[in-house]
């Protein structure tokens, strides 16, 4: 009883923001895999969207940035097929990009535009994250989804970082990855501060965010966080992201960002 009437104040939470204009959803939703990849792996993007849609380029991606959104660009296609790509809800499209030999270790943003359907009109671009790790050295705590992110349903977690037995995490959430926060040394947030942002930091909503904030056990592993996914039809292949931290040794390691699709 507890839990269902957790799960309705969650889905009136969403409802409330998305109906006041605050929801910051975007059209474009995207998964990359591997992620975290192994240095020189092919990295695959699959894009779906909540509406139909053309990307922008016959490759599929504009280009790939590094560190940020805004960061240099290690990758840009310059001869693309003369192709209109549609993209619509349940209808994916993978993209792949092949790394060159000047992308090293650390985290990159595929950068994808397209164009609404019924009016061919151009929108802002939106930018999927992955992290590319090397072999010499680990590049920090893994996050990773145990299943689907579906509508009504919870998504489960897990973050492994060995050398950070029982220090603690924290864990956060948006609906994009466009801007971000630059963090300084620490590197880049990835999370745009949007509605759900909010509602996942710095104070977890208990409605739809459990164990988002807690301690690594003596392996340095957690499975504990959670996420329930309101019924909201609006949230429908939109796009939704993570990212999470790990504090340990008087310094903070980021995971690895990652985005999903909500089915």
């Amino acid at each position: 009883m507890k839990q269902s009437f957790m799960r309705f104040c969650g889905c009136a939470v969403l409802v409330i923001a998305l109906g006041a204009g605050l929801g910051a959803q975007q059209i474009l939703s995207g998964e990359t895999s591997p992620n975290p990849a192994p240095l020189g792996s092919t990295i695959s993007l699959t894009v779906q969207a909540s509406i139909p849609v053309y990307l922008q380029s016959g490759c599929g991606l504009n280009a790939v940035h590094q560190g940020s959104p805004g960061g240099p660009i290690v990758y840009q296609p310059f001869i693309c097929p003369a192709i209109i790509i549609p993209v619509g809800p349940g209808s994916p499209y993978t993209i792949q990009w092949q790394p060159g030999s000047n992308v090293t270790p650390g985290t990159y943003y595929i950068e994808v535009g397209y164009r609404d359907q019924a009016t061919f009109t151009l929108q802002p671009p939106a930018f999927f994250p992955v992290r590319i790790d090397g072999p010499a050295a680990p590049g920090g705590p893994v996050l990773a989804t145990t299943g689907p992110v579906m509508l009504g349903g919870t998504v489960s977690f897990t973050i492994d970082e060995p050398s950070a037995p029982n220090d603690l995490y924290v864990l956060a959430a948006a609906f994009s990855t466009n801007q971000g926060q630059p963090l300084g040394p620490l590197g880049h947030l990835a999370l745009d501060q949007d509605i759900l942002w909010n509602l996942s930091f710095p104070v977890p909503h208990p409605a739809l965010f459990q164990n988002f904030q807690g301690i690594l056990d003596g392996n340095g592993h957690t499975g504990a966080p959670q996420m329930f996914i309101p019924a909201v039809p609006a949230l429908q292949y939109t796009n939704i992201a993570f990212h999470g931290a790990v504090f340990t040794g008087g310094t903070v390691l980021l995971t690895n960002p990652i985005s999903r699709t909500i089915l």
